[in-house]
């Protein structure tokens, strides 16, 4: 049994890869996951739901999950990575990551 599986579409707790409550066959191949996708300045800012809890601590669920890569395509080439917990929260930390490109770190104003 998979443990810590979270629906992104009804957000119900499930133990396979679909979901009886919303009818969502396979929750790792839905676009239901992608809260945001854009190329920003370069970069490829996409901000997803994970489907699995990426919380090592103990502190909280992280079931949101911002990155950045070089380019226009997602690689294995992340500059940027930041999880959340709720979607409300994932929105604004999209934006949060465009506005660290605008700053330069990456080398897009540098």
């Amino acid at each position: 049994m998979l443990r810590f599986i979270q629906c992104p579409k009804c957000f119900s707790m499930i133990e396979t890869h679909s979901c009886k409550s919303c009818g969502i066959k396979d929750v790792f191949r839905t676009d239901e996951r992608i809260v945001k996708q854009e190329i920003y300045n370069g970069y490829l800012v996409s901000t997803v739901h994970t489907i699995i809890d990426h919380d090592m601590t103990g502190k909280g669920s992280l079931w949101f999950e911002t990155m950045v890569f070089k380019g226009e395509e997602v690689s294995s080439d992340s500059v940027y990575v930041e999880r959340c917990q709720y979607h409300k929260e994932a929105v604004l930390q999209h934006e949060e990551a465009k506005m660290i490109i605008d700053k330069g770190p990456f080398g897009v104003n540098s």
